[in-house]
């Protein structure tokens, strides 16, 4: 008899141990669908009414689309560029050398950003008319604004 409890006793929790952490597991990964789900809400929302797509191609574009950002802010971080904003952010004096004037003299600045120019030479005409060697024309936002605080560290 003692050996039936035992043997009951020990497959129980031994049963316990492993349906546990699997059911957190299926708990944690409904919990994040639900929370990602209702992010994405309003993008799916404008795919599927007014463009008319199915439900789970929106839900699916939708997550690629937040992954594929998430991908490139971390790629953000990980290039020289990121390292210098965050620099920049900290005020450090190295980075602050680079500049030919300080624009940040008493705190380093709040906040930073990038916008994306695309540049060309002038043509003869145009350098003849405005004596500019080159045009530039602003493409958009390069990297979105971005402090200490919602860098991650702070």
């Amino acid at each position: 008899m003692d050996k039936l409890k035992q043997f009951l006793k020990t497959s129980l929790l031994g049963g316990v141990v492993v349906m546990l952490p699997v059911a957190i597991l299926v708990s944690v990964t409904v919990w994040v669908f639900n929370l990602i789900t209702g992010w994405i809400s309003p993008l799916t929302r404008l795919l599927t009414k007014d463009l008319q797509v199915n439900e789970f191609i929106a839900e699916s574009f939708s997550i690629i689309l937040i992954l594929t950002t998430c991908f490139f802010v971390g790629l953000l971080v990980r290039t020289r560029l990121g390292d210098l904003l965050y620099q920049l952010l900290e005020g450090a004096p190295p980075v602050l050398a680079l500049l030919a004037d300080n624009p940040f003299p008493g705190e380093p600045p709040k906040w930073v950003r990038a916008t994306l120019y695309k540049y060309r030479f002038t043509t003869s005409e145009e350098r003849a008319a405005t004596g500019d060697c080159w045009v530039r024309e602003r493409l958009g936002p390069y990297v979105p604004p971005l402090s200490l605080e919602n860098w991650g560290h702070g």
